[in-house]
């Protein structure tokens, strides 16, 4: 993709530069002795590369991706649909109790901060997920937001037998009478607008909204695309478009819709005639070019003595026939990712919810707090209709809160619905040894392992002909205590572990010091876990580099800069030799995230800046672009002690590579590949500086490298920090699950 001309960086980095064939304990003998040879340059300083002889994985996957967490506000507006709780839904509310302490009919939590208000807990469904009253449920009777010692307290009915300090409760509460989340009403107007028992013919949901009319009007309003300038418009209103949704009244009330952009013509503004009939109403429109910045604003006005009935809303453009937005499906299909993962902060949710049609769906929360913490997110049936269509392989995330009735349920509907697929990896929970995640979390090894083990075994028993995956999820930088959680997780297959790179990133480096840091290696925690036997998959991966104090010019340049992308190619092939298969990097869109301190953001971590049009890839998508053209199959290192990181694949009787170059050193490569080197086909990342982005230009792209053929070799110039990949001129299917 891009050429990384970076003639003024200096040396310094090339003192990191680290073989992969020397990094893993498990390569072949013949690889670990070439490794330790001389460096194989000939004539003019050629490195002359060769295929070890044995692979050192079988059928490797493609690298796969977070889908994300869907958001109203940002780039990360996936579905066609972009309203979000469209049926005017209830909400859910679950989290997990860590108990302090037992009396009688009352137990304790064991943290402050996950207090609720007084009563929040009344007449919700508690279930004992570990210890020895594992399985017991019952109702809550009441619940304070602190006792006598400053901590939440529950009064439960019937108590349960054996419950004991440290054990996990899940509580569920259910809530069918507020106003819905996600829809935004005036606090005046807050006591004329209810959510109403009655449907339109044939919706899947369980209620509508009732605005009552007043003269002055009464308004509730769906917001999109509220970032603001820095990110310009993120969720573009261009060409055909339609706007749809239930409607009927009660007495002499009028109803009237306008969609705008803040500081723009409407592009919608119309009465709408209604009956005491239920009708749905169609309005069909066309726009130019939407490229101003500025809110989103849907707004449905009730004025008069009556009411109206409202159900059932989408606002799509017509050119998305799916359930997700056209680009959503074509960055996909452009990334090919191996796996799928569906992470979208669905830990408070419910089985049912999660198969929910999108009308019929709730919001959901599982952390204390107001409407920053409450989620509405695709369900299983969309994902894996997703994952069929651009040809990956579903990973799930199973909620920590699932009680085992919930985790068979799942299990009998995966078996029927998920089928197809060769492998489907189901994980549980999200980073359950983060405090961030306590809330729906268990950051106690011991019962995170028994907690999963139960969930997963109960969903095992319900699929037992589904290819299924099960994985815990460990610290990355504690691979002793995501082994211990492993070990203890029995029937579980694997431990998911995120090997992040660049957390932080000091001010005043030099361009070479801050690519030392870049390009560093981290893998010996992966490389200790697989020593000891572990499955080892990697759930998450990209750069994080939201600590430090480096100006936000210094930090973007490296971050959203072309050598981030071979950076995360170089962590994903160090992964791949130190025996990982699974790999998802995170994540699909993402425009950015505030620094660990507040003061400002970081364009992190999507690998798209934005879902506008044609897919803008940042560098980061664009490497995983890259390495998906070649990955798949049989995995080899490639031998001698070149300074390099790359491996080869061998599917479908052909050849092809990846290489990074972690210096600032200029290689010329000659690659000696099994089948010869003609017909070959060498691309690589490009860009004219090494702090080009693609954050407002297409500036790092992908373009076909010279290539010489001497000697039966590919050879080839690999810029400074670049990346490149080598490929037959025509790509065989290497993949049956991925067409």
């Amino acid at each position: 993709m891009r050429c990384l001309i970076f003639a003024a960086m200096g040396t310094a980095a090339a003192t990191t530069v680290l073989a992969l064939t020397a990094s893993c304990g498990t390569v072949p003998e013949t690889t670990a002795s070439a490794a330790s040879a001389a460096p194989e340059t000939g004539t003019g300083g050629v490195l002359h590369l060769r295929v070890a002889a044995a692979p050192l994985q079988r059928d490797v996957p493609r690298i796969g991706l977070n889908l994300g967490t869907p958001t109203y506000w940002g780039a990360e507006q996936l579905a066609a649909n972009v309203l979000m709780n469209p049926g005017f839904e209830g909400h859910i509310d679950r989290a997990l109790v860590q108990v302090a302490e037992v009396r009688g009919a009352i137990f304790h939590e064991a943290r402050a901060d996950l207090g609720r208000p007084d009563g929040f807990w009344r007449g919700a469904g508690y279930d004992v997920r570990t210890g020895g009253a594992a399985g017991q449920d019952g109702t809550l009777v009441d619940s304070r937001r602190q006792d006598r010692r400053g901590l939440p307290s529950f009064t439960v009915q019937p108590p349960p037998r054996g419950l004991a300090p440290g054990d996990i409760v899940a509580l569920t509460q259910r809530d069918e009478v507020s106003a819905p989340a996600f829809w935004w009403v005036a606090e005046a107007q807050r006591p004329f607008v209810r959510p109403a028992a009655d449907t339109r013919p044939g919706s899947p949901g369980g209620r509508s909204l009732r605005l009552q009319g007043r003269s002055s009007g009464v308004a509730v309003h769906s917001y999109l695309d509220s970032r603001g300038q820095m990110a310009g418009v993120l969720l573009p209103v261009e060409g055909d478009w339609r706007l749809g949704f239930w409607a009927r009244a009660e007495g002499e009330a009028t109803l009237h819709v306008r969609l705008a952009r803040a500081g723009r013509p409407p592009f919608v503004d119309e009465e709408v005639a209604l009956t005491t009939a239920w009708r749905e109403v169609i309005v069909p429109f066309t726009t130019a070019a939407d490229r101003a910045a500025g809110t989103l604003d849907l707004a449905f006005t009730v004025r008069g003595r009556g009411a109206v009935l409202l159900d059932d809303a989408s606002l799509r453009s017509t050119a998305d026939d799916g359930p997700w937005r056209r680009q959503v499906v074509e960055t996909l299909q452009r990334l090919r990712p191996g796996y799928l993962r569906d992470w979208a902060g669905q830990l408070g949710d419910t089985v049912d919810n999660r198969l929910a049609p999108p009308f019929a769906r709730r919001t959901t929360r599982y952390r204390p707090g107001g409407l920053g913490e409450t989620l509405y997110s695709y369900g299983l049936p969309e994902f894996l209709a997703l994952c069929e269509e651009v040809g990956a392989r579903p990973w799930i995330v199973l909620p920590t809160t699932l009680s085992d009735a919930e985790a068979a349920r799942l299990g009998v509907w995966l078996q029927t619905h998920a089928a197809g697929f060769d492998d489907v990896v189901v994980e549980f929970g999200n980073e359950n040894w983060n405090p961030l995640f306590q809330a729906a979390g268990i950051t106690d090894g011991d019962r995170h392992a028994a907690a999963a083990a139960r969930a997963l075994a109960a969903l095992r028993a319900a699929a037992p002909d589904l290819s299924l995956h099960t994985v815990v999820n460990g610290q990355h930088v504690r691979p002793d205590e995501s082994m211990r959680v492993l070990r203890a997780a029995t029937s579980v297959d694997g431990v998911a572990v995120a090997p992040y790179l660049l957390h932080q990133l000091p001010a005043g480096l030099s361009p070479a010091a801050q690519r030392d840091l870049l390009f560093a290696d981290d893998h010996a925690p992966i490389r200790r876990l697989h020593a000891d036997g572990a499955e080892v998959s990697v759930y998450e991966v990209n750069l994080h580099t939201t600590g430090g104090d480096a100006s936000a010019g210094e930090r973007q340049a490296l971050v959203a800069g072309a050598a981030a992308g071979s950076a995360l190619a170089a962590n994903l092939l160090r992964s791949w030799v130190a025996g990982v298969r699974r790999q998802c990097v995170y994540v699909l869109a993402g425009f950015e995230a505030r620094l660990d301190d507040a003061s400002g953001t970081v364009p992190l971590w999507g690998v798209v800046r934005d879902l506008t049009g044609p897919p803008r890839l940042r560098p980061t998508g664009l490497a995983m672009a890259l390495l998906n053209e070649v990955a798949a199959g049989d995995l080899h290192v490639l031998t001698g002690d070149h300074g390099l990181l790359g491996c080869a694949f061998h599917a479908a009787g052909r050849w092809s590579a990846v290489l990074v170059n972690p210096s600032d050193i200029l290689r010329r490569v000659a690659l000696y590949l099994p089948d010869g080197g003609d017909r070959r086909r060498v691309r690589r990342l490009h860009a004219t500086t090494p702090g080009a982005t693609n954050e407002s230009a297409d500036s790092v792209l992908v373009v076909d490298a010279d290539v010489e053929v001497v000697d039966g070799a590919v050879t080839f110039d690999l810029d400074p920090y670049g990346l490149v990949v080598v490929t037959a001129t025509t790509l065989p299917n290497t993949d049956g699950a991925n067409p």
